[in-house]
């Protein structure tokens, strides 16, 4: 390749030095002949002199592409080598290992996000549950807060029937026993009694205030037959010593105390 570059560079060489004696010549023909003796419309063109040079220009492109060529056409005619089959099972056989990795993976991913939704679900149910512990311990405490308040008003109302005796206080006994729904309330706090001794307490107490209930203070031997019970049944120990047991549901122990305030108050105002 370097012998046929040598070539090139001669074959320019020679053009151009053909090319310089031509022009120099044609110089020195002007410069012996300043002026023509042919008329004025046969003089030569202008642009002929730049002829030459244009010439010597395409010879010059022309030998630099002949160059060029004979530079790249033996690169032109390599090839790359192309990768052979061994290469080939490899690249495949890598790509197979990546996919499997990443199915592997996937399902990894799968198996931690059930996991995590179950335990999701968990937390929630155990949170609802406590919830639902809570919102009943609230409902409960409010009721009971209610029913001490409403107690208290019943400790008034059996302080001023006290201090009216005979069948005026009676009555406003009758009245508060009513208005706090005594009876009724032991019959819905049956089933809440939690031992034998409590339910003989409880029913003693249910039958004095049924009796008071139907009692006409009109009667005076009716009233004095029954302030006279009441006043022989004195429930007031037992009542604290099942209360300090303990295990009483707090509505059943509501409502022994109350139960018991009406019937102190009977003993009085008899």
């Amino acid at each position: 390749m370097t012998q046929a570059n040598g070539k090139h560079d001669e074959r320019l060489e020679q053009l151009l030095r053909r090319w310089g004696a031509e022009e120099a010549a044609r110089r020195q023909s002007a410069v012996a002949a300043p002026f023509s003796d042919r008329p004025p419309e046969a003089r030569p063109w202008p642009l002929r002199r730049w002829l030459p040079l244009a010439a010597a220009f395409a010879f010059l492109a022309v030998g630099a592409g002949l160059y060029l060529v004979s530079t790249l056409s033996p690169r032109m005619g390599e090839s790359p080598a192309a990768p052979g089959a061994g290469e080939a099972k490899e690249i495949r056989k890598q790509l197979d290992r990546a996919l499997a990795d990443l199915a592997e993976a996937r399902r990894l991913l799968e198996d931690q996000k059930q996991a995590l939704a179950a335990e999701v679900a968990r937390l929630r149910q155990s949170s609802d549950t406590a919830l639902a512990a809570q919102r009943d311990a609230e409902k409960k405490l409010a009721a009971l807060e209610a029913r001490q308040t409403a107690t208290m008003g019943l400790l008034q109302q059996v302080h001023l029937a006290a201090a009216t005796p005979g069948e005026g206080g009676i009555r406003a006994l009758q009245a508060a026993a009513r208005e706090n729904r005594l009876l009724s309330r032991g019959a819905e706090l049956r089933a809440r009694i939690p031992n034998q001794a409590v339910r003989r307490l409880f029913d003693a107490q249910e039958v004095l205030l049924t009796q008071l209930d139907l009692l006409n203070p009109g009667n005076r031997s009716e009233l004095e037959s029954f302030t006279k019970l009441v006043q022989s049944t004195d429930l007031g120990p037992q009542i604290r010593e099942a209360l300090r047991a303990g295990g009483a549901d707090p509505a059943v122990t509501q409502w022994l105390i109350e139960t018991q305030l009406v019937l102190s108050g009977v003993k009085r105002a008899g």
